[in-house]
């Protein structure tokens, strides 16, 4: 869309002392991101949406979301005996994220018009982590156990800062000539603030007897959230929250290659997800449950898996799509589905990745915030490599990428396609080196995502053509 560029750097070096019964590493990461405003397109006021990319900057092309993380880190084990470890992992982490754009605020006029509005904030993050726990390999009689208990801590603040002279402004065609102001205001104030802590224990032990495997844990969370909202917003009292989150997966080999599972868990993720202008949303609480089947064909070459499944949540948070970092509530929800996935070498030097998923998402009717997904999905991905003497390390790829079509927002008045994405490459590995060069999005479609407002609907990029190269020294 004519934003300035993408900027990514990572630096990490690590340091690690092993013998035979320790092994320590220690390390620091940086990560640094810029990230200009994604490909998006728009609806129209009275329907449908504007089915093209659009090729020049709705804002400033300086707009962007930047981020610099700063990780320091610890992985230790010691073994105990033969059969019982001690792991200790620690980190400590800051984050500091910006966020500088114009975004649209209402769908497109007849005349394609629409209203703007900017954001120009500055978050800080803070969060700490400790994590230790033994891991006990035993066997009673023909009873393979692994025991694992731990005890794991985590500390997170966050600092919200905001302009205080946020701009609205009305634009008769965004197609045309229309200087927008710098969205870097200048005048940032305090905002808001949160912290939680959050304390588990937990307990889990996977077993295996003959043809019989199963994996069950329990974990028990407390949680102690706090809030400081700007000036003008309402004080949010603090809570105290606890939560069981069982787990227990079963899968029975039925052949030496036709295995068949089950597996329930219950998750709980505590309210700590912030709404843009103050105030944290509540718990949310999953069940999932599932039933499959596993094959393993040709001498273990190729690996199959089915899958029906039922996810519910009681609270169901989405991305807020006009403030990145912040979510908006969107009730409870039903996920009822079948999931297929294939992978392996069925032939000499062809790999194979396929998937297939039918998700039915379903909210509860009155529901504030429409969530859509699309119901059929599926990905395939095959690679070639020459097995001839003269082409050895030469290979082809290709992808198809398919999504079913879907409705954006409530109501039918916005709908976008079924899509297919092909994609296309080549590379040559050899020891010590390779290159790849790929082309996605071939045909040059327009591919669009999921979005839960008209005004943002987020596209997939145009035909790009890529080559990498990689060199071990």
């Amino acid at each position: 869309m004519g934003y300035d560029g993408q900027k990514n750097f990572y630096f990490a070096p690590t340091l690690q002392w092993k013998d035979s019964t320790s092994d320590l590493t220690v390390g620091y990461e940086r990560t640094v991101d810029r990230e200009p405003v994604p490909q998006f397109t728009l609806g129209y006021a009275g329907g449908d949406i504007y089915r093209n990319y659009i090729d020049k900057p709705l804002g400033n092309p300086s707009d962007h979301f930047g981020a610099q993380t700063d990780n320091v880190f610890f992985h230790f084990e010691q073994k105990l005996g033969k059969s019982l470890t001690f792991v200790s992992k620690g980190s400590y982490t800051h984050s500091q994220q910006t966020q500088q754009a114009w975004t649209p605020a209402t769908p497109l006029s007849a005349t394609n018009g629409a209203s703007f509005f900017n954001y120009d904030s500055l978050s800080d993050f803070y969060s700490w982590s400790l994590q230790n726990y033994v891991r006990a390999k035993f066997d009673t009689g023909a009873v393979k156990n692994t025991v694992i208990a731990g005890w794991d801590l985590l500390h997170y603040n966050q600092y919200q800062a905001d302009t205080t002279t946020q701009g609205f402004i009305s634009v008769p065609n965004v197609f045309g000539s229309y200087p927008f102001p710098s969205s870097d205001t200048g005048n940032l104030a305090p905002n808001y603030a949160s912290f939680y802590t959050q304390s588990g224990v937990y307990l889990q032990d996977q077993f295996s007897y003959r043809n019989f495997h199963a994996l069950a844990s329990v974990r028990r969370d407390t949680y102690l959230t706090n809030s400081v909202p700007g000036l003008g917003y309402k004080p949010v009292p603090g809570t105290h929250q606890n939560a069981y989150s069982p787990s227990l997966g079963l899968l029975y080999e039925l052949t030496s290659e036709v295995a068949a599972y089950a597996s329930y868990n219950r998750g709980f993720q505590p309210g700590t997800s912030l709404q843009f202008g103050g105030g944290v949303l509540p718990p949310q609480v999953s069940q999932q449950a599932e039933v499959g089947m596993k094959f393993n064909l040709l001498d273990d070459k190729l690996a199959i898996t089915t899958s029906a499944y039922r996810t519910s949540f009681s609270n169901y948070n989405a991305a807020d799509p006009l403030h990145r970092g912040f979510y908006l509530p969107a009730g409870g929800a039903v996920s009822r589905g079948f999931e297929a996935e294939v992978n392996g070498q069925p032939l000499p030097g062809v790999n194979l990745v396929g998937t297939y998923t039918y998700n039915d998402f379903v909210q509860p009717s009155g529901s504030k915030l429409a969530v859509n997904l699309p119901r059929n999905s599926a990905s395939l991905w095959a690679t070639y490599n020459f097995q001839s003497e003269p082409l050895q390390g030469v290979g082809v790829g290709a992808g198809l990428f398919f999504a079913s079509g879907q409705y954006i927002g409530s109501g039918s008045a916005y709908r976008i396609p079924s899509q297919v994405e092909t994609d296309l490459g080549v590379f040559y590995r050899k020891k010590g080196y390779g290159l790849n060069l790929s082309v996605k999005n071939v045909f040059n479609r327009k591919l669009y995502y999921s979005s839960t407002t008209p005004t943002l609907i987020p596209m997939g990029p145009e035909r790009t053509v890529m080559l990498t190269g990689t060199y071990d020294f």
